[in-house]
C-alpha cells in the first residue's frame, strides 16, 4: 500500500509543475537572451516552491538547467521494489496519461522565456538513486 501512495505522489508531482508552469509571473525575456541564463531565471523567478511542495509528498526535488533543458528530478524518499518494473509501468502510463498537460507547460515557458527550442525533461529516481522513468517533452512553438 505506501508503494502505491509513492508512485500517486510521483504521479502528482509530475503534474504540479504543469500547474506551476502555467502560473508563472515571469515577464517575456528578451530574444536575445542566453536560453541557460533564461531557463534559469525562470527556475528562479517561478518554480522554487515546487522543492517544498514535492517534499510533502514523500519526495526530494532537485531542479536544474542543462542548455535549454529543464530538468526535475524527483527522488523517492522511500525505496520501491521494482523487480517486477510496475513502478516504471505505472510512471509510464501517468507520463501518457499526462503527456498534453507536460507539453502544455513546456509551450507556456518557452513562451514566457520568449526562446522556441526548450526541453523539459522529468526524471523520476528510487531512493537508492536507481532511475525508474524519465520523460522529455520538447516545445512546439
Amino acid at each position: 500500500m505506501k508503494i502505491s501512495k509513492t508512485i500517486a505522489a510521483l504521479l502528482a508531482a509530475g503534474c504540479l509543475l504543469t500547474g506551476l508552469a502555467g502560473c508563472s509571473v515571469t515577464t517575456s525575456k528578451p530574444l536575445s537572451m542566453d536560453v541557460t541564463q533564461a531557463l534559469e531565471d525562470y527556475v528562479e523567478e517561478n518554480l522554487s516552491p515546487a522543492e517544498s511542495q514535492a517534499a510533502n509528498m514523500g519526495l526530494d526535488l532537485e531542479i536544474t538547467v542543462e542548455g535549454n533543458t529543464l530538468l526535475y528530478t524527483y527522488t523517492s524518499q522511500t525505496q520501491m521494489d521494482n523487480s517486477d518494473g510496475s513502478v516504471t509501468s505505472s510512471l509510464n502510463l501517468g507520463a501518457e496519461t499526462n503527456a498534453d498537460s507536460f507539453q502544455d507547460a513546456v509551450d507556456q515557458i518557452a513562451t514566457d522565456i520568449n526562446q522556441q527550442d526548450i526541453q523539459l525533461k522529468v526524471v523520476y529516481l528510487n531512493a537508492d538513486g536507481t532511475e525508474l522513468g524519465s520523460y522529455t517533452y520538447s516545445s512546439q512553438n
